[in-house]
């Protein structure tokens, strides 16, 4: 019995060894005659992820009679010594990607054209690339190229839209605008169709965008979707039930603003420093952390079912009348309408009933932060407020 435990015991450490060996053998990196980098992550596997010097822009299916089974541009780890290049020394402005790899990610060379292969299973295109033409081998399974825009093959998911494109239309029947899809493109106006569920982080960011309308039936907004763009006007349906943060922030050219829908996400839009009108529907039932933080509009009418006003929602804007249509408003967060150091005359107009209340709420804090001077004289002074009722 000792005997067979013992042998038990010695087969339990060495498949250990066999899996310890395999999952911690070193990859390799190298450079083919070709000048074509590559690491070799897996034995007998190799991920290419650049040039050296000037050659053709077709990537060899085998280097060194291994597959290439993956393209990563870029992937570098200097602690360990690999090799640190792009496809920038190609000698064509055309990249032609083998059949066998599955994998691809560019994430520094614009080109003139690149053509993918049908085992490509996985995509991704940096906001530095511009493809100018989009081939995509037609039995790909997990693909397709419409108009010169990459989508996935079922239609649901936009992922990529080359830079140089003024105006698209997007196909009814897609679903999600994929992240960094239209990233620092020259897009000026994008038609978004009614089927349209999310638009994933910094699908527009930065880009030249001016002209959108987002469709009844969207869900989701995610981080920095529209941050950076220069649209001058945006309404957010009743259907958007998750905002993430920045959504909207410091766009420049932003003069009005009509939210539908129930939260208004943190720094939602923060630093849009010509946003003159704000109009908040029935909906809207909170206001997050910094959402209008250094706006620029003179008044703000909280509607009727706003329940939180979150930290410091609307810093530095320069409020000189506050209506609270709600009779809801229970949580009203430390230096939600502060403006600076001092705080001047601001009328606040509030339901009769709820004068007393929110006059308490505005003195844990609504109009001041940790740097203002707390005030407890509401009377009609330049440096504090004025209460009024309707």
């Amino acid at each position: 019995m000792k005997i067979l435990k013992s042998m038990v015991i010695l087969m339990l450490i060495c498949v250990a060894a066999i899996l310890w060996n395999a999952t911690t053998t070193e990859a390799k990196s190298g450079v083919s005659k070709d000048g074509w980098a590559y690491i070799e992550y897996f034995e007998g596997e190799l991920i290419v992820i650049g040039v050296t010097k000037k050659t053709n822009g077709i990537v060899p299916d085998t280097i060194n009679g291994m597959p290439v089974t993956e393209i990563f541009e870029g992937l570098s780890d200097e602690d360990d010594g690999y090799i640190h290049c792009t496809f920038k020394k190609l000698a064509s402005t055309s990249l032609v990607i083998p059949e066998g790899v599955k994998s691809v990610y560019l994430g520094n060379t614009s080109f003139a054209s690149v053509i993918f292969p049908a085992s490509a299973e996985k995509i991704e295109l940096s906001y530095l690339v511009d493809i100018k033409k989009l081939i995509m081998d037609q039995s790909n399974q997990f693909y397709t190229v419409h108009e010169n825009i990459l989508y996935t093959k079922d239609l649901k998911a936009l992922e990529y839209c080359p830079k140089s494109k003024k105006e698209v239309t997007v196909p009814d029947g897609v679903e999600r605008i994929s992240p960094l899809a239209f990233m620092c493109g020259k897009q000026k106006k994008v038609i978004l169709p009614e089927s349209l569920k999310e638009i994933d982080t910094s699908a527009f960011e930065y880009s030249d965008l001016e002209e959108i309308v987002l469709p009844e039936g969207l869900i989701k907004i995610g981080i920095g979707a529209f941050l950076g763009t220069k649209i001058k006007t945006i309404e957010i349906p009743a259907s958007v039930s998750s905002i993430e943060d920045t959504a909207f922030a410091t766009c420049k050219n932003l003069t009005s603003v009509k939210v539908k829908c129930k939260v208004i996400g943190e720094k939602m839009f923060a630093n849009c420093e010509n946003l003159k009108k704000v109009t908040l529907s029935s909906k809207v039932e909170e206001i997050g952390i910094r959402a209008f933080e250094r706006c620029n509009f003179n008044s703000i009418t909280i509607s009727e079912n706003v329940k939180k006003i979150d930290f410091e929602a609307f810093v530095y804007v320069p409020l000189k009348k506050i209506t609270i249509r709600s009779n809801v408003l229970v949580k009203l967060g430390e230096g939600a309408f502060s403006q600076s150091r001092t705080t001047h005359g601001i009328a606040v107009l509030v339901p009769k009933s709820k004068l007393e209340d929110y006059k308490k709420l505005m003195k844990r804090g609504g109009l001041f932060n940790e740097y203002n001077k707390k005030i407890d004289d509401y009377s009609n002074t330049r440096k504090g407020i004025t209460f009024k009722t309707f």
